[in-house]
C-alpha cells in the first residue's frame, strides 16, 4: 500500500500501521476514517469494506461504511451497510448506534 502525494499526516500514519498489521481491523479503521475525513470517499470506501471483511461484527465500522457510502451517494451500498449496523446494534444491545442506523435508513429510503 503505497503512500500518495496527497496523503495527510493522519493518512500516512494509518497507512504505516496497516502495512505493519494488515490483518488487524483497528489500523484499517483508522485509515478509513482518515481518508473519509480528508474527503476521499472512494478510497475510504475501499478501506471500510476491508475492515468489515476482517471483522464482520464491527458495528461501528458498518455505521461508518454506511455514512461514507451515503456521502458518495452509493445508496444501495449505504442501505446494506446501515441494515447490517442496525442488526448488530440490536444483537449487541447498543441503543445509540441503533438510533443512528435507523436515521440513516430513513434518509437512504428518501434517496432510493
Amino acid at each position: 500500500m503505497a503512500q500518495t502525494g496527497n496523503d495527510t499526516p493522519a493518512i500516512g500514519r494509518a497507512r504505516a500501521m496497516v502495512e505493519r498489521f494488515p490483518d488487524n481491523p483497528v489500523p484499517r479503521f483508522s485509515l478509513a476514517q482518515a481518508l473519509q475525513d480528508a474527503g476521499r470517499q472512494d478510497d475510504a470506501l475501499v478501506e471500510w469494506r476491508a475492515v468489515v471483511v476482517l471483522k464482520d461484527d464491527y458495528m461501528l465500522a458498518w455505521l461508518r461504511l454506511a455514512e461514507c457510502a451515503m456521502t458518495a451517494e452509493r445508496w444501495p451500498e449505504a442501505k446494506e451497510a446501515a441494515e447490517k449496523a442496525l442488526a448488530l446494534g440490536i444483537a449487541q444491545d447498543h441503543q445509540g448506534p441503533q438510533a443512528e442506523a435507523r436515521a440513516m435508513l430513513m434518509e437512504i429510503e428518501d434517496e432510493l
